[in-house]
């Protein structure tokens, strides 16, 4: 018995490693995709409703989009009627997004208006969406 080799480790396949690998590539991008920010959801939201009031709103290009975060819910006209819509909700807040889209008018010529939007979160999901101004 003293002629015994040691064992050998047992070989990992490429396979599994492979396997393995991609398994992580998933988790990770599954994270990424749906680990989407409020943030993220309300400028989503506003530059979707600025591009579908545009002639072409596939010609919609945005710029300098910013968003913030405000404890303020007046209305842009300061209405607070409208917020009977949302009395469901136990929290809300305002996400305000604002930019400059350029997008081709009626007569195929690129011009750029100013924006501002409002995003309106209820108990962390996007409720409605309010659209100040496009100029």
């Amino acid at each position: 018995m003293g002629g015994d080799a040691p064992a050998k480790p047992p070989k990992r396949s490429h396979k599994s490693t492979l396997f393995a690998a991609g398994a992580i590539i998933i988790v990770v991008i599954g994270f990424t995709v749906s680990g989407n920010s409020t943030e993220d959801q309300a400028i989503d939201r506003c530059t979707s409703a600025v591009a579908d009031r545009m002639k072409s709103p596939s010609t919609a290009k945005f710029i300098d989009v910013d968003a913030f975060d405000t404890d303020s819910l007046k209305t842009i006209d300061e209405d607070y009627s409208q917020f009977d819509r949302y009395s469901s909700y136990g929290k809300l807040s305002r996400w305000v997004v604002t930019g400059k889209v350029d997008a081709s008018n009626s007569f195929g010529a690129t011009v750029r208006s100013r924006f501002n939007c409002s995003a309106i979160v209820g108990d962390g999901v996007i409720a409605g969406i309010e659209m100040g101004y496009i100029e």
